[in-house]
């Protein structure tokens, strides 16, 4: 980030940095900085923006989990992306960082469904493949059907410039 042009460009593209944010891990905290960002990436969230993000994304890994057998890494991808599209559309705001909030989204019987491969997954390594459990297969392409559908008619961010302005020179202040 070179200029006060480029912060506007950060707050309203880059997701990853806005999950930064709100995450719950950590590593160094600056108080000062989040209470300027935080209100500024809430003001800035573009649903339709964040949404097509995640939806590129879930189609890529659903692909991935189109076959017999499927690297458990790749399921939790493309459930992780489906699901926080998924978000996005229901709740219009941005999605939780840790994937255990997501799973209020689905049923009982999906839910235990996933959190068995979670516990599958804290005893695999990286590259286990996991026969294909083509009925969550199923709620992953239904899913991802559903989001680029609704995600036409989400709406965009609406940044104020001058304050992202103002917020960027007190943040080059601290």
């Amino acid at each position: 980030m070179g200029s006060p042009k480029d912060f506007p460009f950060v707050a309203e593209v880059e997701c990853g940095f806005i999950e930064l944010v709100y995450s719950p891990i950590v590593y160094k905290k600056n108080d000062q900085f989040l209470e300027l960002f935080t209100p500024l990436a809430d003001a800035c969230f573009s649903p339709v923006a964040v949404s097509y993000h995640y939806l590129s994304m879930s189609k890529k890994y659903l692909e991935a989990c189109r076959t017999d057998e499927v690297k458990l890494k790749s399921y939790f991808y493309c459930l992780r992306t489906a699901m926080t599209g998924k978000w996005i559309i229901e709740k219009g705001t941005v999605p939780p960082v840790l994937f255990s909030e997501l799973l209020v989204l689905v049923d009982h019987y999906t839910r235990k469904k996933i959190e068995d491969l979670i516990a599958l997954k804290a005893t695999k390594g990286e590259s286990y493949y996991h026969p294909n459990d083509w009925e969550l297969f199923g709620f992953l392409e239904k899913t991802v059907l559903e989001n680029e559908e609704k995600s036409k008619s989400l709406k965009g961010g609406k940044p104020d410039k001058r304050e992202m302005e103002r917020v960027f020179r007190e943040i080059l202040k601290l």
